[in-house]
């Protein structure tokens, strides 16, 4: 037996999975499982695309339609972030919020000050801010000045900074696991405005998913 067949018989097992990957997350409402089964629509479409292309080198025709499913499905879910077909906005003002998951093991805080810094935004939300980031935005002479967040010592907080003074918050949570969350007030072309922004548990296990949804 040959490279190119054994390359062709696990490229057929990886993609024989995303396939299965891919239907069973489409159940994703009937178990927790399957619904984390469903967060790789990317990994499954890439991994098949190649899988495919070992397939057919082996030349197993047969089994080159059935991966094919699995990409023709995720190429549907995932295309529009692909070809850039998500509705533009119109034209006019605009308020930009950036949203950013600082992730709290990352070793390199100082790049996150610097995109805080660098950020085309009116309002900038953090999550996952440890202490160590904390203190190193309040020494920063950022062109944002901090609306609200959870408490100083907080492992794994929430922090809002505005461009604007006029924007105000306070922290509040969301269901009945009690999520924290921001709630920031303030106008835009005279008409005030709420934004409500939170970070959601990562579903890795039935709980974490239950508190996510």
């Amino acid at each position: 037996m040959t490279t190119k067949w054994w390359l062709g018989m696990g490229s057929l097992a990886v993609g024989l999975g995303t396939v299965v990957g891919t239907l069973v997350g489409i159940l994703g409402r009937s178990s927790w499982v399957f619904d984390l089964l469903g967060n790789f629509r990317f990994q499954y479409l890439w991994v098949g695309v190649l899988a495919m292309v070992a397939i057919a080198w082996n030349r197993w025709w047969r089994w080159v339609p059935v991966v094919g499913l699995g990409v023709l499905i995720n190429l549907i879910a995932v295309g529009p972030y692909l070809w850039g077909s998500i509705a533009k906005p119109g034209a006019g003002d605009r308020l930009t919020i950036v949203h950013l998951n600082t992730q709290a093991g990352n070793r390199d805080k100082t790049a996150v000050v610097e995109f805080v810094r660098d950020a085309d935004a009116d309002l900038v939300v953090l999550a996952e801010v440890t202490p160590e980031l904390l203190d190193l935005i309040g020494q920063a002479e950022l062109p944002f000045k901090p609306v609200t967040g959870t408490p100083p010592v907080t492992p794994v907080g929430l922090l809002a900074l505005s461009r604007q003074s006029t924007w105000t918050g306070r922290v509040t949570n969301l269901g009945v696991s009690r999520v924290p969350a921001l709630l920031l007030e303030g106008t835009f072309h005279g008409s005030p405005l709420q934004v409500l922004a939170f970070h959601t548990s990562s579903p890795g296990r039935e709980t974490r998913s239950s508190a996510r949804d």
